[in-house]
C-alpha cells in the first residue's frame, strides 16, 4: 500500500509548477524567435514590392531562398494587406487567366 503524506503532495505540486514554468518560458522563447524570423521575412517581402504588381511566383523567384515556401509568402502578404502596407489586385497572366498580384499602391478596378 502506498501512502502519500501532505508534505509529499506539496513537494510534488511545487515540482510540477516549477517544471511547467520552465516549459512555458522555453515555449515563449521559441515563439519570440519564430515571430522575429517571420517579421524579417515580411520586411524582406515588402521590400521587393513596388508600384508594379507582382505575383506570388515572381516574389518567390526574387527572394531566391530555398527555405521559403509559397505558403509562407502568402501568409506574409496577407499580413501586409491587413496592415494596409500593400494592396492586392488582379493581374492577367500570359495564358489569359486572372491571378492575384501585390503592389504598394492601390490599383483602381477596371
Amino acid at each position: 500500500e502506498v501512502t502519500v503524506t501532505p508534505d509529499d503532495f506539496k513537494t510534488f505540486i511545487e515540482n510540477s509548477i516549477e517544471s511547467l514554468d520552465k516549459k512555458n518560458a522555453a515555449a515563449a522563447k521559441r515563439a519570440a524567435e519564430r515571430k522575429a524570423a517571420g517579421d524579417e521575412l515580411r520586411a524582406e517581402i515588402a521590400g521587393l514590392l513596388g508600384e508594379t504588381p507582382k505575383t506570388i511566383p515572381q516574389i518567390l523567384a526574387e527572394l531566391g531562398r530555398d527555405d521559403v515556401t509559397s505558403a509562407m509568402v502568402v501568409a506574409r502578404l496577407g499580413q501586409l494587406c491587413k496592415l494596409g502596407e500593400i494592396f492586392k489586385t488582379d493581374v492577367k497572366a500570359d495564358n489569359g487567366r486572372t491571378i492575384k498580384g501585390y503592389t504598394t499602391v492601390e490599383v483602381e478596378a477596371e
